[in-house]
């Protein structure tokens, strides 16, 4: 029989789950557009000069920080609940 506390987690659980899956979408759109950008000025012949490519790390790392900051607060959500859960094993 379920508990409130097991419910509490299911509930926990899918909520979570929901914003790794809205993560990894965001992810992997941020991903795709980039390496759009970089295959077109490949394939139109552009430049990649150190200028280019500066400005090209620097526009994927503003794009990408805060993706990789979501995962991490993720992450420690995780590891928390899971130290409290051992807690009360």
């Amino acid at each position: 029989m379920a508990t409130d506390q097991d419910t509490g987690q299911d509930d926990w659980f899918a909520s979570y789950m929901q914003r790794v899956t809205e993560l990894l979408g965001d992810a992997g759109r941020a991903n795709i557009e980039l390496v759009e950008q970089w295959g077109e000025r490949s394939l139109q012949g552009g430049e990649w000069t150190v200028d280019t490519m500066t400005a090209d790390a620097i526009e994927a790392w503003e794009q990408l920080t805060p993706l990789a900051g979501r995962g991490l607060e993720l992450w420690l959500e995780l590891v928390q609940r899971a130290i409290r859960s051992g807690d009360r094993a």
